[in-house]
This record gives structure tokens, C-alpha cells and sequence, in this order.
């Protein structure tokens, strides 16, 4: 897509970086796209070597929004630390289905690391908090996109349990592999999100999806972690890919 492309460009030159992977993130990932949806701009990024020998810390974020364009970057330093974390956010970036950019092999092989050593345990409490926390706010405030989140942390944790692999992006795809869910939860959620209207003026049936997703919840935290390891992305491995991509730029 040429606006993204140049979006890029611009970051790169008005920067000073190199952006080395650049992907679609929010209800464009998720397969929930409506006349409302924003871009989503995610990206991960390197600076010249003498940004990080310099004995002050320099910015490792990048944040613009651009008419529908909201663009959000990490430098590749802090990414690299969050993966060491497991960190949901940058798992969900690697994994999007929509990839604007990407330098390989830096990136196949930070995406080898993350699906052999992400720690599960880490990612389905995260995912389990997000669908609590949107379902909570959905009974409070009756806006589509807080169930949304909800379904699709519910869905991502149930995933990872029963398949001890990390869980797709896509919600319709996660929908279909479900136990609790079926396509005609995801036709009825994709109305409500296109019409882009609160649940219960026109969905009261809305609360059928919310009794399905308690249950859901209920069910996942009742279940034993034994399948789930714990460990998260070795620190030296990291370590060795950043200096790799550093002495390369």
C-alpha cells in the first residue's frame, strides 16, 4: 500500500533509522475492519551505532498519528528486551497477518525465537487479564469494542491451552478453532463492529455472547498450567542478534 510505504520512508528520514519491520496491528489484524477503522502502524527500527555508545540513553519510541495513520515504533534494543519478557504486544506484531515490511533473516529468526521460546504461561495470563478486564468494561459501558478484546484475549488464552502453541491474531479464525464459539458468534460480532453502534440498542442478544465468554473465562482459569513451560527467550541469543544487527547497519 503506497501511503504506508511512504509513511515508512518519511519515519526513516525524518528519524535517522532504519525501520526493519513494519506490520498492521488493531481491528486491520484482527479481521474486524470497519468505515471507522484507523491505520495501525507498527514497526521496529535500528539506529547508527553511535546512538547506542552514547553515555546518554537515547529515545527508544517513536509515536506519530498521521490523518488515519497512527504510527507506533520500538527501537530494535527495547524490543529485543521485551522479548526476553515474553511480551504479548511484540508477539502480536511478529504474527500479524498484514506485513508492510521486513528485513530478513534479522526477522525470521527474532520470529525463531519468539514461537520456540516465548514462555506460554506468561502470554495466556496476559491474555486472560486483557479478556476479564474488556469484559468488565463492556457491561459497563456497552461498546463493541471492549467485547471485541474481550473474545479475542478469551479465545488467544484458550488456544494456547489447548494446543500448547502460540495462538493465532485473527478473531474469525480464532472463532471457527473454538470450543465455545462458532461462526455465527463471529457474522453477529462482525455486524455489531461494522454498524459500529452500542450492543444493546439494536444486539440484545449481545448478552448471549457475554454468558458464553464468563464461561469461557471461568473454564480457562480452572485449567492446570503442567502443559505450559516456563521460560522466556535467552538474554545472550538476544544479545547476539542485536549486536548482528547492529554492526550491520
Amino acid at each position: 500500500m503506497k501511503v504506508i510505504e511512504d509513511m515508512i520512508a518519511d519515519l526513516e528520514k525524518k528519524y535517522h533509522i532504519t525501520i526493519l519491520y513494519a506490520c498492521e496491528a488493531g481491528s486491520r489484524a484482527y479481521g474486524l475492519v470497519s468505515s471507522s477503522s484507523d491505520f495501525d502502524l507498527r514497526f521496529l527500527y535500528i539506529c547508527d551505532i553511535e546512538h547506542y555508545l552514547s553515555i546518554s540513553k537515547g529515545a527508544d519510541t517513536i509515536t506519530e498519528k498521521i490523518a488515519n495513520i497512527d504510527c507506533h515504533g520500538w527501537d530494535l534494543q527495547k524490543a529485543l528486551l521485551l522479548a526476553n519478557k515474553s511480551n504479548p504486544t511484540l508477539f502480536e506484531w511478529l504474527y500479524s497477518p498484514i506485513v508492510y515490511k521486513s528485513m530478513a533473516p534479522l526477522i525470521n529468526e527474532l520470529k525463531g525465537i519468539v514461537s520456540t521460546d516465548y514462555c506460554k504461561k506468561t502470554l495466556k495470563a496476559h491474555y486472560i487479564n486483557l479478556a476479564n478486564k474488556n469484559g468488565r468494561a463492556f457491561q459497563e459501558k456497552n461498546k463493541t469494542g471492549f467485547l471485541v478484546h474481550a473474545l479475542r484475549g478469551a479465545l488467544m488464552a484458550e488456544e494456547i491451552i489447548h494446543t500448547d502453541l502460540l495462538p493465532g491474531i485473527n478473531l474469525k479464525e480464532l472463532m471457527s478453532g473454538s470450543n465455545t464459539f462458532s461462526s455465527e458468534d463471529y457474522s453477529f460480532l462482525e455486524e455489531m463492529k461494522h454498524d459500529n453502534i452500542t450492543a444493546s440498542s439494536k444486539y440484545p442478544s449481545s448478552k448471549y455472547l457475554l454468558q458464553k465468554l464468563k464461561h469461557l473465562i471461568e473454564e480457562l482459569e480452572a485449567k492446570e498450567e503442567t502443559k505450559q513451560k516456563i521460560n522466556h527467550p535467552d538474554l545472550q541469543k538476544l544479545n547476539a542478534l542485536f549486536l548482528q544487527a547492529v554492526l550491520k547497519n
